[in-house]
């Protein structure tokens, strides 16, 4: 597949899928840095939510993101350490599990 260009240095590579954008991991790795140092600049600058980019921060700017974005991120974190936390069912030991491992010898 030839593509228009890699999406951070625009040079022309052979695409692997219609969706590869970027013609080496290193290109990937700049864009993201690229967009992050952005979202962080609109922070510092304006107060602007650097997961969404939309909405304006609490005030205060000791948090990162809008009301919006950290009831989402919490949500999700208590929801990924309930379901960590849950019992595992263990297996009851096999009841000849000894008889085995003396006919072995």
């Amino acid at each position: 597949l030839k593509h228009s260009g890699c999406a951070s240095c625009r040079k022309a590579f052979v695409a692997r899928s219609p969706f590869q954008l970027y013609c080496s991991i290193r290109c990937k790795r700049d864009a993201t840095n690229v967009k992050r140092l952005q979202a962080r600049r609109q922070w510092r600058e304006k107060g602007i939510c650097i997961y969404c980019g939309k909405n304006t921060v609490q005030e205060g700017r000791s948090h990162l993101g809008c009301q919006a974005c950290l009831d989402m991120h919490s949500s999700a974190r208590k929801y990924r350490t309930t379901a960590s936390k849950s019992p595992q069912k263990k297996r009851p030991p096999r009841a000849n599990a000894g008889v085995e491992a003396s006919s072995l010898r």
